[in-house]
């Protein structure tokens, strides 16, 4: 199976990670709209027998051009998000993408959901056959992150700590909801003395300082940004936390139990439900709940019989996901 990687623009930390057996094809432009003429040319020379996208914009490009320049290609779409983040609006834009969603939808050979929570949403918003749409879990390449996760992380709270540390992960934005991680960690450290740390880059760095500042936090929380390795530091860390207001599936709550940290949630629509088993492997709070954040992450960090999370992150190791994947591709293929 020869397989082309096509993308608009390459640039960025995981280009290194491409197997070399992976023909790359980068366009080199900025938005994936200017990439359109490119993605025409390619389709219309190369004729591949499936395009595979994720993404709504990129999902979009793909049905359309597809079905256009070489119908024969087999269509596959994948959705990584609850569709809660992209409800319909009065905005034009969310609108216009939502429309041409349902349009999308209806003419992909397949749709990709990467959780079960994903699929219901799509089968009950935009009434397609569920034998249509699969869910896929995003994979895990397990043995790499063990690997990485025992290396020494830098850091002086964690690699030498004599206090417990609260970890999260992710862009700075309103989804990750870090306002809460942070006022939810004020409280946890009137009764627990400890330390936060979050990892990620965005928009709300000013204002989540602001509030570090405003509760006296500067000595305990630390925002070192991006970290060439965020493993090493959630392989130490004492209770990894993931704030969100919604996800899909979300990765770095599957890489900190491939990590073996232990983990608290908030409750959103779909994932973590589904990732952690209904709490099985880690509490669930409700979203906005700040005091009922501090209260689960004080049982994890007080509980004397860690769970061993790495149990649950096999479940979602890269080698079931490219069998899925394989069976999907092939699916009436003589």
């Amino acid at each position: 199976m020869k397989i082309d990687l096509v993308t608009g623009n390459a640039k960025g930390s995981y280009r290194e990670s491409v197997s070399n057996k992976v023909n790359l094809i980068d366009f080199g432009v900025s938005r994936l709209l200017y990439s359109m003429p490119f993605l025409a040319s390619y389709l219309w020379k190369n004729k591949p027998g499936t395009v595979l996208s994720a993404l709504d914009h990129a999902n979009i490009a793909n049905a359309l051009l597809s079905r256009l320049l070489t119908p024969k290609t087999k269509v596959i779409v994948s959705v990584h998000n609850s569709l809660q983040a992209g409800a319909p609006t009065n905005k034009m834009i969310p609108r216009l993408v939502n429309l041409l969603n349902r349009w999308v939808y209806a003419h992909a050979d397949q749709v990709v959901s990467v959780s079960q929570g994903i699929r219901d949403q799509l089968l009950e918003r935009y009434r397609l056959d569920p034998l249509r749409v699969t869910t896929i879990y995003n994979p895990l390449d397990i043995e790499f992150i063990s690997k990485l996760s025992d290396a020494p992380s830098g850091n002086e709270w964690l690699d030498h700590s004599d206090l417990p540390v609260v970890m999260g992960i992710g862009r700075l934005t309103e989804q990750k909801n870090f306002e809460l991680l942070i006022r939810s960690f004020s409280l946890v450290n009137e009764r627990l003395p400890s330390r936060l740390i979050v990892l990620g880059e965005g928009q709300e760095r000013e204002r989540l300082e602001r509030i570090i500042k405003e509760l006296n936090l500067e000595k305990d929380v630390l925002m070192p940004g991006f970290v060439a390795n965020p493993f090493a530091w959630l392989g130490k860390c004492s209770v990894f936390v993931l704030s969100s207001k919604w996800e899909g599936l979300p990765g770095v709550l599957l890489e900190a139990l491939a990590c073996g940290a232990q983990v608290v949630s908030t409750d959103c629509k779909t994932g973590p439900e589904e990732i952690l088993e209904g709490g099985k492997w880690g509490p669930l709070v409700t979203i906005g709940d700040q005091h009922g954040l501090a209260d689960a992450i004080i049982e994890i960090l007080e509980c004397e019989e860690p769970i061993d999370t790495r149990i649950r992150a096999l479940d979602f190791s890269k080698e079931r996901a490219v069998v899925s994947y394989f069976e999907i591709i092939t699916r009436g293929d003589e």
